[in-house]
């Protein structure tokens, strides 16, 4: 019901004025990660949104490999990426973020951020959005052909198949452990041995 695709006719042909979506879709029914796998074997550039039910993220890529990440998710933008990870404090983010410039660089230019933890945080934004865009099942994708330049101050660029194959090993993991235990009331408990293990 959000997918929505237009065709002229009778069709005109040309190329449309940039930047353009050169392909969209059904999140249920195409599997991401091969669309992705796609784009990294095809050294395609561009910009990749992912809108599902209260989430929009994006991931930009250049020749194939990540350059960065953007999402309007809770816990997944930049300043709150830097808080988890014990960088800046809340209200050093709060005060940055009430200019127009970029948060990232403000942070950096108050001294509350080196440039070398800056790369940190954008490197663990870019793996949190990825994973989650992996996770998604339902909503609509589509990739539009603009221009992808890299961050002023902390240029990034991820190995895709690495992310990938990272993702896929996580949501492995995840249905096991989803197998084990039944639900969010299950508790640990320490079991009891029979008999006492020996040391050798």
């Amino acid at each position: 019901p959000d997918l929505l695709l237009a065709r002229r006719p009778p069709a005109a042909g040309g190329a449309a004025a940039g930047p353009r979506v050169t392909l969209a879709g059904d999140l249920s029914g195409f599997p991401l990660a091969d669309f992705i796998a796609f784009v990294h074997q095809s050294r395609v550039s561009g910009l990749l949104t992912v809108a599902s039910p209260g989430a929009e993220r994006s991931i930009a890529f250049k020749d194939g490999e990540v350059r960065s990440a953007q999402s309007n998710v809770p816990g997944e933008r930049i300043g709150e990426v830097a808080v988890k990870l014990g960088f800046v404090a809340p209200a050093q983010v709060e005060a940055a973020s009430q200019g127009s410039r970029p948060l990232g660089k403000t942070l950096v230019d108050q001294g509350h951020l080196s440039a070398n933890d800056l790369w940190k945080c954008f490197h663990e934004q870019v793996t949190a959005v990825f994973h989650a865009i992996l996770l998604s099942q339902v909503g609509i994708f589509w990739l539009l052909d603009e221009e992808v330049t890299d961050r002023p101050g902390a240029p990034l660029a991820v190995s895709t198949q690495s992310l990938l194959m990272d993702g896929i090993r996580r949501i492995d993991e995840l249905s096991l452990f989803r197998a084990r235990i039944p639900g969010p009331g299950a508790y640990l408990r320490r079991r009891r041995l029979e008999q006492a293990e020996k040391l050798l």
